[in-house]
């Protein structure tokens, strides 16, 4: 219920929102904490009704954050102050009904596009396979370029060593996003095209949180290569779309494409994801938590708290 709230949310307050500056993580994901605290406590529609306009006065989240420790916290604050909402309507406090789509509410005052058919189908169709996920640990918009330069380095077994140049070509919108040239620390590097194609070639684990220390992105070797990555921007191309070209040392010319949209099997989705949990809580846990979720059905008759204490 969270999730889907969420994610149809975010489409309603739609790209300019986002391009402003904010982060849609913490902004509809606030929303979307709302809509999943209250199913499990069983608020009532008008209690529901209040914890949203509460939440209205708390959902935030800027993209200045990018590069720091407060841009992965977005998605905890976002949790929390959809709990608080939700246990302050709970608790009785009255707020605004219309806070989200008010005259002078969250949707008029944070440039939201109110894309009203983002929500057509709610409680009959779920959006939520439709979604991507990420795959790397750092910023979605480098992603289309991580998988482009990854199946060209396995399948051409390209290094450090035997790559001349790197070009990569993106839609204009990642220019003042992902594409810090000389990042200063580690979670700069998240957002860095650069460092991380440098990365990529050399060999670095970029589903691993530990990648993105201090200690990677000074690398000597990683930040020699940078100075031979470049970035471009075509408005021709998709948002989810990035184009990779490779000048090897000795000659030879290399072409990489990607598009996040594309679609994937359940078991190319179910490896990668396998792989990235891995990396976060080991590779036990990681199989020990996939076979209880993929396992698992609910009884009709469980109350909605408890589906969290199964799994």
């Amino acid at each position: 219920t969270g999730a889907e709230v969420a994610i149809r949310l975010g489409v309603w307050l739609g790209r300019d929102h986002y391009r402003t500056g904010f982060h849609v993580t913490g902004t509809a994901g606030t929303f979307g904490a709302v809509a999943g605290a209250a199913h499990l406590l069983q608020l009532t529609k008008a209690q529901t009704r209040m914890a949203l306009g509460v939440a209205a006065s708390l959902a935030g989240g800027v993209k200045a954050q990018f590069g720091t420790m407060a841009k992965p916290m977005h998605a905890g604050l976002a949790a929390a102050a959809g709990v608080d909402a939700v246990l302050w309507a709970q608790a009785g406090l009255v707020a605004a009904e219309e806070g989200l789509d008010a005259p002078q509410g969250y949707a008029a005052t944070h440039h939201a596009m109110r894309n009203n058919n983002a929500f057509d189908g709610l409680g009959r169709h779920s959006v939520l396979p439709e979604i991507s996920h990420k795959f790397h640990a750092c910023c979605h918009g480098t992603h289309a370029m991580l998988e482009a330069l990854g199946a060209l380095r396995d399948a051409h077994r390209l290094t450090l060593e035997n790559v001349s140049t790197v070009k990569i070509t993106v839609h204009p919108q990642y220019l003042d996003i992902c594409n810090i040239p000389e990042p200063g620390t580690g979670l700069e590097a998240k957002f860095s095209y650069r460092h991380l194609a440098a990365m990529m070639l050399g060999g670095v684990a970029t589903e691993r949180l530990e990648s993105f220390g201090d200690a990677t992105q000074t690398d000597p070797d990683l930040s020699a290569f940078r100075a031979r990555v470049s970035v471009r921007t075509d408005t021709a191309l998709g948002e989810t779309y990035a184009r990779v070209e490779i000048e090897r040392r000795g000659g030879g010319h290399l072409i990489g494409e990607h598009d996040l949209s594309a679609p994937m099997t359940f078991a190319e989705r179910e490896a990668r994801i396998l792989v990235k949990s891995a990396a976060l809580i080991g590779a036990s846990r990681s199989r020990e938590l996939w076979s209880d979720i993929t396992s698992f059905t609910l009884d009709p008759a469980t109350p909605p708290g408890a589906v969290l204490l199964a799994i």
